[in-house]
């Protein structure tokens, strides 16, 4: 016998509950019509899945009580759980919500993956394969375990081969160089007593400022309009290009701006410009780092807690997709460059004579020539040379690309790839005409992989269409340039040992085969004056080029 409601367990029973749970219902006894015995509740229930597929309105006792509620917070905005959830309990809210109010139970739905062990296996206390997590949260914290997470394609209900490589790379590569950033910012405005009053918007004509807040507005911008689609997975990838930008370009490119003597107009502007963006990044920070961002800041600001505040607004006034593309340009000639440096074994302390870039839009050379100091300055070159053509610098090579031609043209893979390797063809900047047996035909321009050979005697590095080229000749005044920075980096070295702090000035002398021309440079460098020492705190002995020693002698000043 099923009764379907309270006043009919009252009429049956003459019992009139107001809780309907097992430990009410298990007293409630009523004779049987048909045999005159007694009833009783069966001690089975029903499927557990029902009972959770009732959350929604059970929670808060609709509809006895807080019907208000209800009809305020139903149906819920969003909803998580992992695959299995979509055939239980996504399935049963759904039923239960289409069948009570005919409407869907949530508004969106988040489905992530499973965690699997780095082989593929499923995790096992058995077989005791997976780290325990306590450890790598000791060892790493619970924010980089979360941005590792965040990362993976366990996000987007795939699942995930576990690697505890992945938390160590989240804390290097996001955590730890945000808070060296945020360590730069406290030490420095320490020693020249910055105060940065209520973080008011900073306002400054200086390029690398206004790339920097460009760069937090697209980030904000991109971190929103992902979270609102609720594509969570994207958050982290966005995160780590703005401290990327913050530590590797705007603090790098900034330096001597801080190190400066006095409060110029100029080092204001960055001040408040640091401390601007390293606030906002904190508040970004908060939903996936929720430890370290508490943390920065309360250090920062002096503020009960991150968690309390709003989401940033950063100003449109601060938007600046030119400038942004612009730099992203510049970086990748550098990084090019730099990948030559590397495949050489050559230092980038070590001068070189000259850079020359070719780009597959030469209207883009105009933005070359605006930042040609500045990529100058970065690779430590003498010149940066524009040329019309890769060609003067690297033989091209073309060759069909065999993944994009089965991808999207797999009716046409034989005759795509004849037309490809002949050479019949006209490639645009997005398109390539072929010339096919039946005739011309247009097909997306990944068909065909391009690729650069360096010429003889030429040094060349590509990627997305840049073609550059380093000299790698060394003559004696880029040796002793080379030199002189090395003995810079070594003085720097000892300075930390001795404990000097940031803004201590050093005594220096030296025995060897100094290069005298770059002294002053060494002394500019390092705080440093050229004076006896006769009781020194560090001895550095360093090996130059053609075997030229020296032995450098500090103490404090």
């Amino acid at each position: 016998m099923v009764l379907g409601s309270i006043e009919e367990i009252f009429q049956a029973s003459g019992i009139r509950l107001t809780n309907l749970h097992r430990q009410y219902m298990d007293s409630v006894t009523f004779p049987c019509k048909c045999c005159g015995n007694t009833m009783h509740r069966v001690p089975e229930v029903l499927d557990c899945w029902f009972e959770s597929g009732s959350v929604p309105f059970a929670q808060k006792h609709y509809p006895f009580e807080n019907k208000k509620w209800f009809e305020s917070h139903f149906p819920s905005d969003f909803i998580v759980e992992y695959t299995g959830q979509i055939r239980c309990w996504f399935y049963y809210l759904h039923v239960l919500s289409v069948a009570l109010f005919d409407k869907p139970a949530f508004q969106n739905c988040i489905v992530h993956g499973t965690i699997l062990a780095k082989d593929g296996k499923k995790l096992s206390k058995s077989s005791k394969n997976y780290t325990d997590p306590m450890h790598l949260m000791k060892q790493y914290g619970t924010d980089a375990f979360r941005l590792y997470l965040y990362q993976t394609n366990a996000m987007l209900i795939g699942d995930l081969l576990f690697d505890e490589a992945g938390i160590q790379d989240a804390y290097q590569q996001i955590i730890l160089p945000y808070w060296n950033a945020c360590n730069f910012y406290i030490s420095y405005a320490n020693i020249d007593g910055f105060l940065p009053g209520q973080c008011i918007e900073p306002s400054s004509d200086n390029q690398l400022d206004q790339w920097m807040l460009a760069k937090l507005h697209e980030t904000r911008r991109l971190i929103t309009e992902n979270m609102d689609a609720y594509q969570v997975n994207k958050y982290v990838e966005y995160l780590a290009s703005l401290i990327d930008g913050l530590t590797n370009w705007y603090i790098r490119r900034s330096r001597r701006r801080f190190w400066s003597n006095g409060m110029s107009g100029d080092k204001e502007n960055a001040y408040e410009t640091l401390y601007y963006v390293l606030v906002c990044t904190t508040k970004l920070f908060a939903p996936v780092a929720p430890i370290i961002s508490e943390k920065m800041y309360k250090v920062l600001t002096g503020g009960f807690s991150v968690h309390l505040e709003k989401w940033p607004e950063i100003p449109k006034a601060f938007a600046n997709e030119d400038l942004i593309a612009h730099v992203a340009l510049v970086r990748e000639i550098i990084y090019l460059a730099r990948s030559i440096r590397n495949r050489n074994r050559i230092k980038n302390r070590q001068p070189l004579s000259c850079l020359k870039v070719a780009l597959p839009d030469p209207s883009k050379n105009v933005v070359i020539t605006a930042f040609k100091d500045t990529i100058a300055e970065e690779l430590n070159v003498k010149d940066v040379v524009l040329l019309d053509e890769a060609e003067n610098i690297a033989e091209v090579k073309y060759a069909p690309n065999f993944q994009e031609i089965r991808d999207r043209y797999p009716q046409q893979i034989p005759e795509i790839i004849r037309a490809v390797k002949s050479g019949k063809f006209q490639l645009g900047k997005e398109t390539v005409v072929l010339q096919m047996e039946q005739g011309e035909a247009s097909f997306d321009r990944e068909i065909i992989l391009v690729t650069y050979q360096a010429r003889e005697g030429q040094h060349v590095a590509s990627g997305q269409g840049i073609v550059v080229s380093l000299d790698l000749t060394l003559t004696d005044e880029l040796k002793a340039e080379g030199f002189a920075r090395d003995i810079v980096r070594h003085i720097q070295d000892a300075r930390k040992k001795i404990g000097c702090d940031i803004a201590d000035h050093i005594s220096l002398a030296f025995e060897g085969d100094v290069p005298e021309q770059w002294l002053e440079y060494i002394c500019n460098e390092t705080l440093g004056q050229i004076s006896d020492v006769p009781s020194p705190e560090e001895i550095v002995e360093i090996e130059g080029y053609e075997h030229h020693k020296i032995k450098i002698f500090m103490s404090k000043a």
